[in-house]
């Protein structure tokens, strides 16, 4: 499933009748129309980027399964944005939490970032 990462440059912002703030908002492109999206996208006044995350039922998984998948979106997160990645450049846990739907702890953010560099990506 695509979403759309949005954040708005001034404290608030509206567009395509929606209201953004400088704080992230997840928008699945399924459920906003073209326009929307294209007016988003062009706007200067906001920052946005599409990901792309797994379509998944949620249900009780276990700590491994929540692992993967926060790889999973790591590998996902644009690496030039430096508004999803730490000083220590970590992936933010609010940028793995609104791609995943839940909250994820520091914990869970660096057990999965060892596996996504073991796999020799991001380096």
């Amino acid at each position: 499933m695509k979403v759309l990462i949005v954040k708005s440059v001034p404290h608030s912002f509206r567009r395509a009748g929606l209201r953004f703030t400088q704080q992230e908002t997840r928008l699945k492109v399924d459920e906003i129309t073209a326009d929307q999206l294209k007016a988003i996208q062009a706007e200067k006044n906001l920052v946005s980027h599409l990901v792309e995350v797994p379509d998944e039922s949620k249900g009780a998984s276990g700590d491994g399964d929540k692992i993967e998948k926060l790889v999973t979106l790591i590998d996902e997160l644009d690496l030039d944005d430096q508004t999803l990645w730490t000083s220590s450049n970590k992936p933010q846990t609010s940028a793995l939490e609104g791609l995943l739907g839940e909250s994820v702890s520091a914990a869970e953010r660096d057990k999965a970032f060892e596996q996504y560099q073991a796999k020799g990506k991001g380096e």
